[in-house]
C-alpha cells in the first residue's frame, strides 16, 4: 500500500492514509513524500471526499472508514498510462471480495514463474491453487502473451490441462531443456551473474545483472521475453538489466559492523527460503555456514505456525547446504 501511495503521489496527486500503527521505514518514507497518515480510522478521515478509496484486504465490515465510504456511495478511479506492471497475487481482494486479486487485472500479458502451495489460510491444497492460476491464464486475450516459467512442474500442469483450449500467445522459459527461452552458461563473478539466452535453440543474446541466484536469473529471463514481445531492442534490455540493483529487502545488505554483514530478505515461503541462502552462498561462499564463527553471514528468520510451516522453513534450510 505504502509503494502504491509513493507512485500516486508522484504522479501528481494528493494521496492520504489512515492505519492502527506505521513503523519506519514506512513511516519515514512516506513523510519524506509528503504523504499524510492519519492515526487510526476515522468517517471524517474520508472529508473532503477523495476521488478513491483503496481499502486493503485486511480491513473488514465494520471499520468505519469502510462504512463511511459506503454510507457515502464514494467511488473509485484509475491512473492513466499505455502500460501498466503489476505483480500478481492470488491472496483475496477485500472483506468484500475473497477471490484472488490478480482476477481483476485482465491482462494482455501475463508471466506464470512458478505454482506452488502457498497461502494455507486461503487455499486448501495445491490444487485450489492451480485452479486460481487457470482462471488467471484463461483472461490473458487471444492477441496477448502466457508467459509460462517451465521449470515448474505445476506451471506445465495448468498449462497441459488446457489441451487445445488455450487461445492466447504461449511463451516458455526457463533452464529446462525444452523451453522456448532458455538461460544457459550460468556464473557468478566479480559482483555479476552472467548468462545465455537462447531461442529455439538459437543463440540470442548475453546479458548481466548483479541480482543473485538461478531464481534471479528466471526472472530476468521472464522480463526479457515480456520486453520482446513489447518490441524493446535486446541492447536496451541488456542495459536495463545490468543496472538494475533490485528493490528493499530482497537479500538487501543494511550494513556491516565488526565484520558481521547484515542482510534483510522477505522471504517468507520454504522455496523461497532455501533459493535465497543458495544465492547468497555464490555471493559469500563459506561465509554462510551451518556453524557460526567470527565473519559468517547470519539469517534470521520470523514466520507464521500454520500448516506445519517450522518443519518446511527447517527442511528448508537443511536443503540449503546446511544443517538448520
Amino acid at each position: 500500500m505504502a509503494s502504491l501511495a509513493g507512485m500516486l503521489q508522484a504522479r501528481g496527486h494528493q494521496v492520504t492514509g489512515s492505519d492502527e500503527n506505521v513503523y519506519p521505514p514506512m513511516c519515514t518514507m512516506l513523510d519524506s513524500l509528503g504523504i499524510e497518515i492519519m492515526p487510526g480510522y476515522e468517517g471524517e478521515h474520508l472529508t473532503p471526499a477523495p476521488d478513491c478509496v483503496v481499502v486493503g484486504n485486511a480491513i473488514p465490515r465494520g471499520n468505519p472508514e469502510v462504512e463511511e465510504m459506503l454510507n457515502r456511495k464514494l467511488l473509485y478511479s484509475s491512473s492513466e498510462s499505455n502500460y501498466f506492471i503489476i505483480e500478481g497475487d492470488e491472496y483475496d481482494t477485500a472483506y468484500f471480495d475473497k477471490g484472488p486479486k490478480f482476477m481483476h487485472y485482465l491482462p494482455e500479458l501475463a508471466i506464470i514463474n512458478n505454482i506452488e502451495f502457498d497461502h494455507a489460510d486461503i487455499y486448501e491444497n495445491l490444487d485450489a491453487v492451480k485452479l486460481a492460476f487457470r482462471r488467471l491464464m484463461n483472461l490473458v486475450p487471444g492477441n496477448g502473451k502466457l508467459i509460462a516459467g517451465w521449470d515448474s512442474q505445476p506451471v506445465r500442469d495448468v498449462v497441459a490441462s488446457f489441451g487445445t483450449k488455450l487461445f492466447s500467445q504461449l511463451e516458455t522459459f526457463g533452464t529446462a531443456g525444452d523451453a522456448q527461452w532458455q538461460a544457459r552458461d550460468i556464473d557468478y563473478a566479480d559482483g555479476l551473474t552472467s548468462f545465455t539466452v537462447f531461442r529455439d535453440g538459437a543463440k540470442w543474446a548475453e546479458f548481466q545483472t548483479p541480482l543473485i541466484g538461478e531464481f534471479n536469473v528466471r526472472n530476468c529471463l521472464a522480463v526479457i521475453v515480456a520486453a520482446d514481445a513489447w518490441g524493446v531492442e535486446r541492447k536496451t534490455i541488456a542495459e536495463a538489466l545490468a543496472t538494475f540493483r533490485s528493490v528493499r529487502r530482497r537479500c538487501e545488505v543494511r550494513g556491516e559492523v565488526k565484520g558481521i554483514t547484515v542482510i534483510d530478505d522477505f522471504a517468507h515461503h520454504p522455496t523461497a527460503v532455501r533459493e535465497t541462502l543458495a544465492a547468497l552462498r555464490l555471493k559469500y561462499k563459506d561465509r554462510l555456514t551451518g556453524e557460526l564463527r567470527a565473519g559468517d553471514v547470519v539469517a534470521i528468520m520470523s514466520n507464521g505456525a500454520f500448516g506445519g510451516i517450522h518443519e518446511k522453513f527447517l527442511a528448508a534450510l537443511s536443503d540449503a547446504g546446511n544443517p538448520a
